[in-house]
């Protein structure tokens, strides 16, 4: 059974309630089933064989993270900012996301009125993850933008 984060539920809520488009839910596993408050929120979902990715040595979550980001114009992300802490995560999205040139709108937890907009074409071309994070909260010129 997938278990859907509360923020996430909370997100797709908010996007149907502005009516900005369809809730696409994509799940790691065929076998992942939906609650009924998930399922109505969706209108379609996608459902990988994350056993067989496994079996290859790969990261169900990271094979979720990819297709989501190769079907993305923008992604939304609730995030710490905190480096990973596993394939596939939240970190992995962001970076994901500016490598292939889609903008990140950051929404970080405790600060849900403080929308960051990260934008790909602001970074180098000898982009690094790692040094991304550092200059989150050293840079002199911040990457990371207020989002209005």
């Amino acid at each position: 059974m997938a278990i859907i984060p509360c923020k996430a539920r909370a997100a797709a809520r908010a996007w149907k309630a502005a009516d900005l488009g369809p809730v696409h839910g994509v799940f790691p596993f065929l076998d992942d089933t939906v609650d009924g408050p998930t399922a109505e929120l969706m209108e379609a979902g996608t459902w990988l064989d994350g056993r067989a990715t496994e079996s290859l040595g790969r990261s169900p979550y990271l094979a979720q993270t990819r297709w989501l980001i190769g079907a993305a114009d923008l992604l939304v992300v609730v995030w710490t900012g905190e480096h990973a802490r596993g394939a596939g995560g939240t970190a992995d999205a962001v970076r994901l996301a500016l490598e292939h040139g889609a903008p990140v709108l950051w929404i970080k937890p405790g600060e849900p009125y403080a929308l960051r907009l990260i934008r790909p074409e602001h970074l180098d071309e000898d982009f690094g993850f790692l040094e991304f994070l550092d200059e989150l909260r050293f840079g002199r010129e911040p990457l990371v933008r207020e989002a209005t």
